[in-house]
């Protein structure tokens, strides 16, 4: 077995060096931007349950109460498309830039380094399925007790009406 002189030895381990820190970075970059996103998700979700809240508070017509959480439920459901979207786009961005920064460069370090953003992107999308699932879950929970509670209200509201008349 051929030993590599200890300049060569040296600049690939430098080389290597320097993938793994361009990685690195490109990697704290990506969780920054999911980080913003989650961020301005929870934000557009605190603000429009405030809005639906103090909406709902003013409410007297258990139609118009309805007509309110139907609203809602679209504009959740919305709000979670657009999310699913824009966290896509991030993931296949970045995932395509780490992809061509490990391919310019040859060192076993690099393919380690593109298993494991591998793995990062496939637990990330495992977890957006979960997250998924289990805002399908809630929503529905959610609207079958607003449900229930319309129904009670408005069978309350008749019978105040039907003994008011008597």
């Amino acid at each position: 077995m051929m030993q590599m002189p200890s300049e060569q030895l040296s600049a690939t381990r430098t080389a290597g060096l320097a993938v793994a820190t361009d990685l690195t970075w490109k990697i704290f970059e990506h969780v920054a931007r999911l980080l913003k996103l989650n961020l301005e998700a929870m934000k557009a979700t605190v603000a429009q349950v405030e809005d639906c809240a103090t909406r709902a508070s003013t409410m007297k017509d258990p139609q118009e109460f309805i007509a309110l959480q139907m609203e809602w439920f679209q504009r959740a459901g919305d709000n979670m498309l657009t999310y699913r979207y824009r966290l896509c786009s991030t993931l296949a961005a970045k995932r395509t830039e780490i992809d061509k920064a490990v391919e310019a460069t040859p060192s076993n370090g690099a393919a380690a380094s593109l298993a494991a953003w591998k793995d990062v992107f496939n637990a990330t999308n495992t977890f957006y399925e979960c997250l998924q699932s289990t805002m399908a879950r809630a929503t529905q929970v959610a609207e079958s007790n607003f449900n229930e509670s319309a129904s009670k209200r408005m069978a309350s509201l008749q019978n105040t009406n039907s003994i008011l008349s008597a």
